[in-house]
């Protein structure tokens, strides 16, 4: 969630083709898990987990790829303007190192199968928990789902 308040003059925002007016000193709450799951910006299958969004071929491109620019403000996972985490860079390098180390030397990860249990069902188990997520300070899982690392493929 990003908290912000209306300054000291109304604020008319547009919603839905209507017009509404927020008094000064609104507090007003933009929930990021809504809009980096909103099918206006990322398509129908937006909770579905496909890295190739990002990826669009191109042939003019020097690499033969260029990356996906989400639209202005569909997509802030550290936030955005004057409050921006000061850890964005950070968490960024921190996260291809981190990937790169579960990764290196041709390690994979599955979901983990309960005994008996179809990859469908796994499937379906997964997305029941992150269906059930909440928002506390950030996001946080209610429930676990067990990942196997798989080292040698």
């Amino acid at each position: 969630m990003m908290p912000r308040l209306v300054d000291s003059g109304p604020q008319r925002i547009n919603l839905h083709g209507r017009e509404h007016v927020l008094p000064p000193q609104t507090s007003v709450t933009l929930n990021f898990t809504a809009l980096h799951t909103n099918p206006k910006y990322w398509g129908s299958d937006a909770v579905k987990f496909r890295p190739s969004r990002w990826i669009i071929p191109d042939e003019k491109a020097v690499s033969g790829t260029q990356f996906f620019e989400p639209a202005s403000g569909s997509y802030m996972p550290w936030n955005n303007g004057p409050r921006i985490c000061p850890g964005r860079k950070f968490s960024q390098v921190e996260f291809v190192r981190v990937v790169y180390g579960l990764f290196a030397g041709g390690t994979r990860v599955r979901l983990f199968q309960e005994p008996g249990e179809s990859l469908t069902d796994a499937k379906e188990r997964a997305m029941k928990v992150i269906a059930e997520a909440k928002v506390e300070v950030t996001l946080k899982m209610v429930d676990s789902v067990g990942l196997c690392w798989e080292t040698g493929l």
